[in-house]
């Protein structure tokens, strides 16, 4: 595996919105989360109050429900979160994604927030070998935990 380069993905999510952010169709190519995080994208929902609450998953291949992070299914790769102005985030930046990745916004039509959410993802770009790519695609796929 050889580092070619890095990239920062960034956008916006409405409520229970979901989006394809990286559709790797080249062959030998694969990459690896190096940061995720969110926040409100309205400056009013910056404040620190109790009620604010904002959620993302990032996976790959999709079809998991939104009732769930998921968090023990292969196709799960990380989810950050914004709760009363603190932020935090978990992600496996050891997976290699060599198909897709996806973004979905896990907030539902809450009454105290709009639901909408900044995003940034950061990434690092590899080369890797037939083998590699193998690999990675056998853990995005088949050892798949959930019934999806």
């Amino acid at each position: 595996m050889k580092f070619k380069g890095k990239r920062t993905l960034t956008g916006i999510l409405q409520e229970d919105e979901g989006l394809i952010i990286l559709d790797n169709t080249l062959s030998g190519i694969g990459w690896k989360i190096t940061d995720f995080r969110i926040m409100p994208n309205n400056p009013d929902e910056l404040g620190s109050a109790p009620d604010k609450h904002f959620s993302a998953r990032l996976s790959c291949i999709g079809g998991l429900g939104k009732d769930s992070f998921f968090i023990q299914d292969n196709l799960v790769l990380g989810q950050a979160w914004w709760v009363c102005g603190q932020s935090g985030n978990m992600f496996d930046d050891d997976q290699l994604i060599t198909t897709e990745l996806r973004i979905t916004n896990m907030d539902k039509a809450l009454a105290v927030t709009d639901g909408e959410i900044g995003y940034q993802v950061s990434l690092d770009v590899f080369d890797i070998t037939d083998y590699e790519q193998v690999v990675a695609t056998i853990k995005e796929t088949a050892q798949s935990g959930s019934d999806v």
